[in-house]
């Protein structure tokens, strides 16, 4: 389930100390592994009360695949001292190689059990793919879905079904002072601002209210200004258009749709491609037209684009102008979408389902490096940057509702939040295994 993120996916476990940058490894190359097996064997044979030595052999043997034998020998040594602090990182290693989460987290747990182990709790957080404290961002009853920053940063717009279907919701950037801008019977969904923040677009299924088969929606994209207008229709077609995004400008956005794909085929296996609308001329373009399904996309600071594209069963996530040469960032086939760019235009936050989990990660755009920021059995997706980009807001199931939280990039994990976050997982594993 939890698997480290990719920016730690190197040979072995490589963790990260908290003091001055030092890095604490329990792994070993294969190359050293196999030079070094017989001589660690020797001298464990010929020293068995060196502990150091008896690890130093777990090592190796777990480099070159032999995870069970590696397991006996720490467990050995943790039994013969409870306080060898890097045997429980090895054998949670090892534990999570082997697919045994619910040990992997109780031996952590047991980690920070003993005392002086402070240092070991950012190390920790970083592996599990939780570095950052999460909190709950207080937005009332209901669920909360997809907010979104206006330009200035001094509101947020959401939607929510605190009412009993999706509406659109605004308030202040802390919270405060909330307001309904839609009441409809349909679903609006998916705001975000434009016009410098004066207006909002929205997609909706109000003029299309016939009941449809799941995956046969047929939504428009809506205009509201703040001013007190009521909602003007900007699309009118036979095609699903949603995820719509404001243009750097803001006198344009980009937004998916299936119009143009007129394939004899059922609704839901349509092409999406990406599409701009000019409030100039209330014209709209295609930016995309090919076998892709293109999707979510969003606009970073210097013009360009990036969005999802998929074919296949695989998921790319590129950058680039559309209809010119774009740039691969990161494909695989674990399903991705929702993103978001950091205010310096330097980071992708996106959400991505692996190993059977939905969680969300982040993409170094100049180093290419992936992490994982949020790890819980729940459903973690559509991150947002906070406009001073020390936040990141995003929603989740992990308390029942579909709520709205945020992630602190300029605070690090206490211990209390990391024994309450393993104790969490814990418990969630245990749950899962009692109701399969």
């Amino acid at each position: 389930m939890l698997k480290q993120a990719a920016s730690l996916c190197i040979a072995g476990l490589i963790l990260i100390g908290c003091a001055g940058g030092k890095k604490v490894s329990v792994s070993m190359s294969q190359e050293e592994a196999s030079r070094s097996l017989s001589q660690l064997q020797k001298r464990v044979q010929e020293h068995p009360d060196d502990l150091k030595a008896r690890l130093e052999l777990a090592k190796a043997q777990a480099a070159l695949g032999k995870i069970d034998t590696a397991l006996v020998v720490v467990n050995d040594v943790l039994r013969d001292d409870p306080h060898y602090y890097v045997a429980y990182l090895l054998r949670a290693q090892l534990l999570e190689k082997k697919g045994e989460t619910l040990e992997q987290y109780k031996t952590l747990l047991a980690l920070f059990q003993q005392p002086d182990t402070d240092k070991y709790v950012q190390q920790v957080a970083e592996e599990l793919g939780s570095p950052y404290p999460i909190r709950l961002f207080e937005l009332g009853p209901g669920n909360h879905l997809m907010l979104r920053f206006s330009p200035d940063g001094s509101k947020i717009v959401w939607q929510s079904d605190r009412k009993g279907n999706w509406d659109i919701f605004l308030a202040q950037a802390d919270g405060r002072l909330t307001q309904a801008l839609t009441m409809s019977p349909a679903d609006d969904e998916m705001p975000t601002f434009v016009a410098q923040g004066k207006a909002v677009v929205f997609t909706s299924s109000r003029d299309d209210l016939t009941p449809r088969a799941r995956g046969e929606k047929n939504r428009e994209l809506y205009f509201l200004d703040l001013g007190g207008r009521s909602p003007v229709r900007l699309t009118e077609n036979m095609a699903d258009d949603w995820f719509p995004v404001a243009t750097n400008d803001s006198l344009s956005f980009v937004y998916v749709s299936e119009e143009g794909d007129n394939r004899p085929v059922k609704f839901f296996e349509k092409h999406s491609n990406l599409f701009k609308f000019s409030f100039a001329d209330t014209s709209y373009q295609a930016l995309t037209q090919d076998a892709w399904d293109n999707t979510s996309p969003v606009v970073l600071p210097d013009g360009r684009l990036a969005w999802v594209r998929i074919r296949e069963a695989e998921y790319e996530i590129v950058v680039g102008y559309p209809g010119a040469e774009v740039k691969s960032l990161l494909k695989g086939p674990e399903p991705k979408s929702g993103l978001a760019v950091s205010p310096d235009g330097k980071r992708l936050a996106f959400f991505m389902k692996k190993d059977g989990n939905i969680d969300i990660y982040e993409l170094n755009l100049e180093s290419r490096q992936m992490r994982r920021l949020t790890a819980d059995l729940a459903t973690d997706f559509y991150p947002t940057y906070a406009p001073d980009g020390k936040r990141l807001l995003f929603s989740s199931n992990r308390n029942g509702l579909y709520q709205i939280f945020e992630l602190a990039f300029d605070q690090v994990k206490s211990r209390a939040q990391l024994v309450e976050l393993l104790e969490h997982l814990i418990q969630e594993v245990e749950n899962k295994q009692t109701t399969e």
